[in-house]
């Protein structure tokens, strides 16, 4: 995929690039669902503004515009 100017691909930290995280479904069991920060692509993409803050918290950018 490419992106748009101003984007920049960051590994999901939520996930942590597993594209899935395990949840606690409606009978109380463990499950693995699509992350739903990434919505399972495993990462996310941000404008400048917060790669900044991804970059200053130690995260190397995947893709940059």
């Amino acid at each position: 995929m490419k992106l748009k100017p101003g984007e920049y691909a960051f590994k999901c930290i939520d996930c942590d690039g597993a594209e899935s995280v395990q949840m606690v479904d409606v009978e109380g069991e463990l499950t693995w669902e699509a992350c739903p920060d990434c919505h399972g692509a495993g990462e996310v993409l941000v404008d400048e503004d917060e790669a900044v803050e991804y970059i200053e918290n130690g995260h190397s950018p995947l893709r940059t515009p």
